[in-house]
């Protein structure tokens, strides 16, 4: 009976995320054959406005129609609504910025360590992972527009919605710790690129903390939105997400004023680093803030080995896996080939 109601847990969630993965594929490919067919005349100067839709298909459509899914299956007695996320946060606003800083803080820190393992694993172990392009938008102020609404506004918005608003909450029962982890777990996997998956699960680990302890989905937002943006206006002002060491005496005499803005938002994000990490350090010094972050046990009196195993072997959690891990692995080779 436990195993049977843990796995309708798991499959709840699921569905809801293959139904997602599965549209947002469905808009890119339907995108990227557009694009390669169009030619000249009126298909060549609306195909950046095939790629504006496609974008916000993904999110808008895709997004809405996968948690509708998700509480349609979901209903009845399950005390699951959509307007209970929209509500003032329940704890004070300096604690909330506080682990936002601490938030984003670790997220880079556990960007800067997965850089570190790929300069490893490429100097000592001779693997070279490819590099990511993450660059998605046209050179067009329409595709400059496509990237900052679908990165800035709309992906911290549904996808905040859909991890910590539907998943979290619908594997709470099973313990708001194991919650956190394995909602985090799908937001990493999720980004299907061997770049992001580490530290979107870190930033995973916090966005669902911050909304565990505040009971709204605005304060996640809020965090997920200014990361998404640092490395967007990162992204915007260099042409890429990184400038490499070799490539700097280059851009710097190009263009001055290009490295002057990038070193200014280096070093904002190596202060908020520094800031976080002696916040964390500060609250977890104090007994009285460790007393604060415990988190409740679930309803079911299961070992946690025993809950993983029964969870991660749901029909629709394997599919969803297996999704996963193809695309993360045809990604990567992808990006190896180009």
């Amino acid at each position: 009976m436990v195993n049977r109601q843990i796995r309708k847990i798991s499959n709840t969630s699921s569905i809801m995320l293959l139904i997602f993965a599965g549209l947002m594929f469905f808009f890119s490919v339907a995108a990227a054959v557009y694009t390669a067919i169009a030619g000249t005349g009126a298909i060549k100067r609306n195909s950046d406005a095939i790629l504006l839709a496609s974008f916000v298909y993904q999110f808008v459509f895709a997004g809405s129609l996968s948690m509708l899914a998700f509480y349609l299956i979901r209903r009845g007695n399950t005390g699951l609504r959509l307007g209970q996320l929209f509500c003032k946060p329940q704890m004070s606003a300096g604690w909330i910025i506080k682990w936002i800083i601490i938030g984003i803080s670790m997220t880079y820190l556990a960007n800067f360590a997965n850089l570190l393992f790929e300069f490893l694993l490429k100097n000592i172990i001779g693997i070279d992972l490819p590099e990511v392009d993450l660059n998605f938008g046209s050179d067009s102020p329409l595709g400059m527009f496509t990237t900052v609404l679908s990165v800035s506004i709309l992906a911290p918005v549904f996808e905040e919605l859909m991890f910590r608003g539907a998943v979290l909450r619908n594997n709470e029962v099973l313990g708001q710790k194991f919650a956190i982890v394995t909602s985090a777990l799908f937001f990493g996997m999720y980004h299907m690129n061997h770049r992001q998956i580490f530290y979107a699960f870190v930033m995973g680990l916090f966005a669902g903390f911050l909304f565990i302890k505040t009971r709204s989905i605005f304060p996640s937002m809020i965090m997920h939105f200014v990361l998404n943006s640092i490395s967007l206006a990162v992204m915007l002002i260099s042409g890429s997400t990184d400038i490499t060491p070799e490539q700097i005496p280059e851009t710097l005499q190009r263009n001055p004023a290009k490295v002057a803005v990038v070193t200014l938002v280096g070093l904002t994000i190596f202060c908020i680093l520094i800031l976080g990490v002696a916040l964390i350090i500060a609250e977890f010094a104090r007994r009285s803030s460790r007393e604060k972050l415990r988190l409740r046990k679930g309803i079911f009196n299961v070992s946690t080995g025993k809950k993983i195993l029964v969870y991660f072997t749901a029909p629709a959690t394997i599919m969803l896996l297996l999704y996963l891990i193809f695309m993360t692995t045809a990604n990567t080779v992808l990006n190896n080939a180009l």
